[in-house]
């Protein structure tokens, strides 16, 4: 199958040059100030991509440069690995429920650095990141 994003129902395949943290952060942002919720009010930041560059060693890096540049000074994170949004959603969704945190950041995000590798069996990749906050039924975030 050829990586042309009308064979499969989209308008075009996203390509970046930014690094895999910009999008991230930037996406965070935006929900952040969507919910109207202080980077304080974040107990937890769920950050899932597809591929991460580098091995484990490397991923403290990354996780340290997007809480930095979120100003999420005081939360715990999880690294969601080789896992998809829902995953992350899911992980949100149970630290809110088991009272854990009371605001859970869940951030996307990829980048191919491999064109090749762009087009997989039946997945056709984008460069890009998607956010959400979940906080407590009723009760706020910030």
């Amino acid at each position: 199958m050829p990586p042309k994003a009308s064979l499969w129902g989209r308008g075009s395949v996203r390509r970046t040059a930014e690094s895999l943290e910009t999008p991230a952060v930037r996406s965070g942002r935006a929900t952040l100030d969507a919910a109207g919720a202080a980077p304080s009010s974040v107990g937890c930041l769920v950050l899932c991509s597809t591929r991460l560059p580098g091995g484990p060693r490397t991923h403290a890096r990354l996780v340290q440069d997007v809480m930095s540049r979120l100003d999420l000074d005081d939360a715990a994170f999880t690294l969601n690995r080789c896992t998809n949004l829902l995953t992350g959603l899911r992980t949100a969704q149970a630290l809110v429920a088991a009272d854990r945190h009371r605001g859970v950041l869940v951030v996307t995000t990829d980048r191919m650095t491999d064109a090749s590798q762009r087009m997989e069996t039946f997945a056709l990749f984008s460069d890009g990141a998607a956010s959400a906050l979940g906080s407590a039924w009723g009760e706020p975030a910030a």
